[in-house]
């Protein structure tokens, strides 16, 4: 009896990951991103196998919601390819650690915090074209003038200025840490 509910509740679980799949490639079709996220949230808390177009479709989603560092961790989780895969997963699969490897060469890693006392103002004299880009730098600006006002992620290679600060970032593994205002 046991043994029937379990793989009843697994047939179950394949059913909604398929259900979410197909939603994941609607949504992207519309270019409705945060539908993407959503959604490929919701596909990732089952704990079923994750296909390599799947997690493509998630980090573009979080690239177009102006968050490099998610984008990079999702394109990642992209397994090594394996024998018998289909061409379309091993197509993904090597767009999306094309993608992840583009967006280390574009991007720095970056930790600024702004005390309450400081003006948590970046500014980036030379905004670079792409949109994928401003929007990284937005979010960043934005998650300044928050509650946590000490934001990590990515930021486009580049120079910058915090509260009156100058500050480079590079592509690399190294971390930029600013820290003003706070004691």
């Amino acid at each position: 009896m046991i043994l029937g509910w379990a793989t009843l509740a697994l047939a179950s679980e394949g059913a909604e990951s398929e259900r979410l799949a197909e939603e994941l490639v609607r949504l992207a079709e519309r270019n409705t991103w945060a539908g993407v996220d959503r959604t490929y949230r919701a596909l990732v808390a089952l704990g079923t196998p994750i296909k390599p177009t799947e997690h493509l479709l998630g980090g573009q989603a979080a690239l177009a919601l102006g968050d490099p560092l998610l984008a990079r961790y999702r394109l990642r989780r992209v397994p090594a390819p394996a024998p018998g895969l289909s061409a379309d997963q091993l197509a993904a699969t090597e767009y999306a650690l094309a993608e992840a490897g583009n967006i280390e060469s574009r991007y720095g890693k970056v930790a600024l915090c702004v005390g309450p006392e400081r003006l948590p103002l970046l500014v980036r004299p030379q905004m670079p074209f792409a949109q994928a880009e401003r929007d990284a730098i937005n979010r960043v600006a934005e998650a300044l003038r928050g509650q946590s006002r000490c934001p990590r992620g990515l930021l486009p290679t580049g120079e910058y200025e915090l509260d009156g600060q100058p500050f480079t970032v590079v592509a690399g593994e190294a971390w930029v840490v600013m820290d003003i205002g706070w004691k």
